[in-house]
């Protein structure tokens, strides 16, 4: 589940400070690393699985295609959780970047 905005919004002051909303920073890294590297290992799950037909004798039907997607989803899961912040850290240090300039322009027009 997305964070909601407030908590994504108060998490860059303490980025650059270390402050208090440093918390703030390591739970919504974590949710980024769930986003993106979740998102990119589950589709590139989902591309191994469409390369190979279905076996015409041993084809478990649609109990397997169902366990597949939930074994396929957790291996995903587990795939972001132990490499997604290496993939995700250069979108990472972007998208707060823009944040903290999104922060900085709010304030300074307040």
């Amino acid at each position: 589940m997305p964070a909601p905005i407030s908590s994504i919004t108060a998490a860059p002051s303490g980025i650059a400070s270390g402050g208090p909303a440093a918390s703030g920073e390591t739970a919504l890294r974590q949710q980024f690393d769930a986003a993106v590297a979740g998102t990119f290992y589950r589709q590139m799950m989902q591309s191994l699985r469409k390369m190979h037909d279905k076996p015409a004798y041993f084809h478990g039907g649609q109990a397997e295609e169902m366990f597949r997607n939930q074994l396929d989803q957790q291996v995903a899961d587990d795939l972001a959780a132990r490499h997604g912040q290496a993939f995700s850290e250069p979108l990472f240090e972007a998208f707060a970047a823009r944040l903290r300039a999104h922060a900085l322009r709010s304030d300074q027009s307040v």
